[in-house]
């Protein structure tokens, strides 16, 4: 602050300024100042095990999990866990060192705590993932003490990506899209200065889908311009959800009371012929904690759940001359990835279209291809 108060300084300047306070800012976060490539982080092999009991015969539990970067920029993050009061239902937050992880790297994190964490929080600074991820842990009353020693809060573990031959499409990915032949979700027939006045918030998108965060059916508005207030209720919106499928963010597509003129579709381009597996994943979408403002937060969080029912999914499989109809009941099909059959199919562009919802809501998460082996 002293040495360039009032005065222009360079990024060598900047640079230097770091390195005399003891941070390499090209180790720490690469390039940032004149790259655009950030972080990306994923998690894995979360567990928490009893260890033995300490000098003042205190319980001592270790909650263990793989932080993964699969990009080649390197990134910091903060992390956090909670537990729930011993007075009753509500949490407490403890805070943890930042953590930093190198381009396509991968470090293992290791805390210590005298109860059970109930959930953790990874917090990425400028990442793909945008928002924090979100690690629940399961409620066990009884943990048997264990011999495992006391690691260390980070450890730097052998990694590499892993290859695979499914092929997914999420709905964040450019093979998805939503064709939608009426007004579009984001579109209003209300002026903004009314609006304004009303106190509607400002319609925020996701990857060009309104985000569904606003309750529009207890505004005001809703009586004196009922089809705009509609459309914007009813239209196709973007949600966060921790049980949707994603890579780095977990979100789905949804739309309430039928698709109408819309519809929404995956395309991927099957790289050979044969028999493939179709698989649809459905998230739990049950009442759970969510950050106001649309920022997902372990500090503030409001209660959020869907009052309406899930939909029968009316699905149509094209590939080249191919053509077949399937129907999956949402409401009663089980969380994760429902099995839509396998079809024998050539190679080139195969499109999946959800083109009917009906008596629900309707979902848009993501598919997965799978080739099948032939049978003997």
């Amino acid at each position: 602050m002293t040495r360039f108060r009032g005065r222009s300084y360079t990024v060598e300047d900047f640079h230097q300024t770091a390195l005399d306070t003891g941070v390499e800012l090209d180790a720490l976060v690469g390039d940032w100042l004149n790259g655009f490539a950030v972080p990306g982080f994923l998690v894995d092999n979360l567990e928490t095990e009893r260890l033995a009991d300490n000098e003042n015969g205190e319980s001592v539990y270790q909650t263990s999990f793989t932080l993964v970067n699969e990009e080649s920029t390197p990134g910091t993050v903060k992390i956090s866990y909670q537990v729930e009061r011993r007075e009753g239902s509500l949490w407490e937050l403890f805070p943890l060192d930042v953590a930093r992880v190198d381009g396509n790297a991968a470090i293992r994190i290791a805390f210590q705590s005298n109860r059970p964490p109930s959930r953790v929080w990874v917090e990425p600074r400028l990442s793909l993932n945008r928002d924090p991820i979100r690690l629940d842990l399961p409620n066990l009353q009884n943990y048997t003490p264990t011999s495992s020693p006391i690691l260390p809060y980070t450890s730097t573990l052998n990694w590499k990506p892993s290859s695979s031959n499914e092929i997914i499409v999420d709905d964040l990915d450019d093979g998805f899209s939503i064709k939608d032949s009426s007004r579009t979700s984001a579109q209003s027939d209300i002026p903004s200065w009314v609006e304004y006045l009303a106190g509607v918030p400002k319609l925020e998108t996701d990857r060009g889908l309104p985000i569904r965060d606003v309750p529009y059916h207890n505004n005001p508005l809703s009586s004196l311009f009922g089809d705009a207030m509609s459309a914007r209720r009813d239209g196709w919106f973007r949600d966060n959800d921790p049980s949707s499928y994603g890579k780095y963010r977990r979100t789905f597509a949804g739309k309430q009371n039928g698709l109408d003129q819309t519809r929404a579709t995956y395309s991927v381009s099957l790289p050979s012929a044969g028999r493939w597996k179709l698989e649809y994943h459905l998230p739990v979408l049950k009442p759970e904690e969510i950050p106001n403002s649309g920022i997902r937060s372990p500090t503030a969080v409001r209660w959020h759940s869907y009052w309406i029912r899930l939909g029968t999914h009316k699905i149509r499989v094209r590939s080249g001359d191919f053509e077949a109809d399937i129907e999956l009941n949402a409401e009663t099909a089980p969380f994760g990835w429902n099995d839509l059959g396998t079809f024998e199919l050539q190679s080139g562009e195969a499109r999946v279209v959800l083109s009917e919802v009906v008596n629900g809501l309707a979902i848009a998460d993501a598919i997965r291809w799978t080739p099948m082996k032939e049978p003997n």
